[in-house]
């Protein structure tokens, strides 16, 4: 009888560690972007000077985390992606990430990303969002680059 009691007892504290664990998570993904799909604007002192877009498929690789049940922030990164230029057709190696987390019901997020081309250009970009959890719309709040 003590055994079972015993064996009880550990199995309710399993699942009561289950469930405690999976609301203060961490789940970590890879999410598969095919080619032609982000085209990002590159502007410079106020102006737009290029427009990029990722010529192959690539593999963003996610982690979200989540509080008492809810989804809190998010990380995602990506390292040496093929984009090009819509304009000149200069290739580029892209390297960037993506953070951000929840506030008052709403998503904030920054994505950095550093874009080295073939013919010498070379941009770093910071991009400010909000993001919308019902509508999944993203609504830009501050772009700023360093171009060279």
């Amino acid at each position: 009888m003590k055994i079972k009691i015993f064996l009880l007892v550990c199995l309710f504290i399993g699942i009561g560690l289950t469930k405690l664990s999976a609301q203060n998570s961490r789940d970590v993904y890879d999410w598969p972007v095919p080619a032609f799909v982000v085209q990002l604007d590159v502007y410079c002192d106020g102006q737009l000077v290029d427009q990029v877009i990722n010529t192959t498929d690539y593999i963003l690789k996610c982690r979200d985390k989540y509080k008492n049940g809810e989804w809190t922030a998010w990380n995602q990164h990506l390292n040496n992606v093929a984009f090009e230029s819509t304009r000149t057709k200069e290739t580029f190696k892209m390297q960037g990430h993506e953070k951000g987390a929840f506030n008052e019901g709403m998503g904030y997020g920054e994505f950095r990303f550093n874009l080295i081309g073939n013919k010498g250009s070379h941009y770093i970009v910071s991009i400010e969002y909000k993001l919308d959890p019902n509508t999944w719309e993203l609504t830009e709040l501050n772009s700023k680059a360093v171009c060279h």
